[in-house]
């Protein structure tokens, strides 16, 4: 059984400590989401600069090729190995039952972010 030392104990309160661990991989995942979300979001206004501020014909249509090409790829194919086993695994989850309202998610990341 999983041991937690008092001031783990006194962090989460009394859950069991697997729904405890399961909840915070969770926010974990959503809070790195999120910063991905902003790290991307930076890139593109970059990328949209740079495409705004060209004069070059040829290097528009590489960019409107790329853009071609990744239309016909599945999205599935492209994500890292990492990346299908955490969907997976959280798919098998959510089949069996374990899964926490996105409400009480959203709860416990304002809290533990002052975000309210």
């Amino acid at each position: 059984m999983l041991q937690l030392d008092y001031s783990q104990k006194e962090a989460i309160g009394n859950h069991h400590p697997f729904e405890q661990k399961y909840k915070w991989r969770l926010i974990v995942k959503f809070v790195r989401g999120m910063k991905t979300t902003m790290n991307l979001r930076a890139k593109k206004l970059k990328r949209v600069q740079l495409i705004l501020n060209t004069d070059k014909p040829s290097l528009l249509a590489k960019v409107e090729a790329v853009f071609k090409k990744e239309k016909d790829t599945d999205w599935w194919n492209e994500i890292s190995e990492a990346e299908r086993t955490a969907i997976e695994e959280s798919l098998d989850e959510a089949d069996r039952g374990k899964l926490i309202p996105h409400e009480e998610v959203m709860k416990e990341v304002r809290a533990k972010y002052n975000l309210d």
